[in-house]
């Protein structure tokens, strides 16, 4: 048990000190612009990207992602942290809708958020759309909704771990809208470069803490 802890205290800190927080840099001047966000609230950092009707939005879809037992399963006790990022494990898709229909009213309903916002093409941000709604659906038939978080977890191919987070898989989504994303050996967070991170001004609810 000693050399458990031992063990475990050593990937703790081999993991503090090579972790770091990632910068992404928008493409400059894209065609036919749209606004897309990272979202980040406690550990959980997701990507939120509009659904278009004609010229304007009519809601925006959240995706995020993270280890499906620990969510859909809720193996979230103590001791099931060491399987969920100690070694790669069944990753899932986490998928939320908001009903807003501008930047505004996105961050009043996701008020216990933070939100950064950046500029794309959107052929780019709908084909992304489109790809991440396909991965959802071929993992929907297994998919659990749970009302904590109000949202839905399907499993998808992806391997969950401390190598391989939520972070992570949104910086490769921003690298599929044209943005560059900064290398890190452990990526513990994702910040948009020169994004203000906003909240919104409704009074703030304290909700279940998504993400490792």
């Amino acid at each position: 048990m000693a050399a458990l802890a031992r063990a475990a205290a050593l990937v703790g800190l081999v993991c503090a000190s090579a972790s770091c927080t990632s910068l992404a840099t928008p493409p400059r001047a894209p065609q036919d612009p749209t606004s897309v966000f990272v979202l980040r609230e406690a550990r959980h950092v997701g990507l939120v990207l509009p659904v278009h009707s004609g010229e304007h939005v009519e809601r925006y879809v959240e995706f995020g992602f993270g280890d499906w037992a620990w969510y859909a399963l809720e193996r979230n006790a103590w001791h099931d942290v060491f399987a969920t990022v100690l070694w790669p494990t069944q990753g899932a898709l986490c998928r939320r809708e908001h009903d807003a229909r501008s930047a505004q009213e996105l961050r009043d309903a996701a008020h216990w958020t933070t939100l950064e916002e950046l500029t794309v093409s959107r052929a780019r941000a709908s084909a992304l759309l489109e790809r991440l709604e396909a991965e959802f659906s071929a993992g929907a038939a297994r998919s659990v909704r749970l009302e904590a978080y109000d949202m839905n977890f399907a499993p998808c191919e992806r391997s969950y771990w401390f190598a391989d987070t939520c972070a992570d898989a949104a910086a490769v989504w921003l690298e599929e809208l044209g943005c560059e994303v900064a290398w890190a050996p452990i990526r513990i967070a994702l910040r948009v470069r020169g994004a203000a991170a906003t909240n919104s001004t409704k009074t703030q609810v304290t909700r279940p803490a998504t993400g490792l």
